[in-house]
């Protein structure tokens, strides 16, 4: 088995999965008086190959840890990054697309040129809490890869100045 992760050169051409690592590196600070679980979709991802995703993990968490991860469909030509406190997270439309149409992420398949929201459930352990990232390990053909998202998420106490 081969696993490419990051540099396109060692896998012989780019990633078939992009979530967002072209974008450059962002922070959200998210305000969280006390651990709990949090819904986290924010990142679509986009195929270029036909792929089957199969895994999801934290990168590097500290007081946060991965719960369950999906799938879901676009409801709109975009979706802003985000996340809400609790499970399904209190400002989630559970009638709205992205939620009803979640499947696990471990197996689901994506076509050439379709793009889905990663859906995460989370929980902070303790606050402050922090990830510097997604991982989404596939398979396209006969590799293994993996993309990183580049949005690294915090939960303090405050945000802000």
């Amino acid at each position: 088995m081969v696993t490419c992760s990051g540099a396109a050169v060692a896998c012989g051409g780019p990633p078939a999965l992009d979530v967002g690592q072209d974008g450059g590196e962002s922070t959200l600070c998210t305000s969280a008086s006390r651990p709990g679980d949090w819904t986290v979709a924010s990142h679509t991802a986009d195929a270029s190959t036909d792929l089957e995703i199969e895994e999801l993990e934290l990168v590097s968490a500290d007081g946060v840890r991965l719960e369950e991860s999906s799938l879901s469909t676009l409801d709109g030509p975009a979706t802003i990054p985000g996340t809400s406190p609790g499970w399904p997270g209190e400002l989630v439309d559970v009638d709205g697309t992205i939620w009803q149409d979640r499947r696990p992420a471990e197996g689901e398949t994506m076509a050439k040129g379709e793009s889905r929201v990663l859906v995460l459930r989370v929980v902070v352990e303790e606050v402050p809490a922090t990830l510097e990232g997604i991982r989404v390990h596939y398979r396209s053909g006969w590799r293994g890869r993996a993309a990183d998202t580049s949005t690294r998420i915090e939960w303090r106490e405050t945000c802000g100045p």
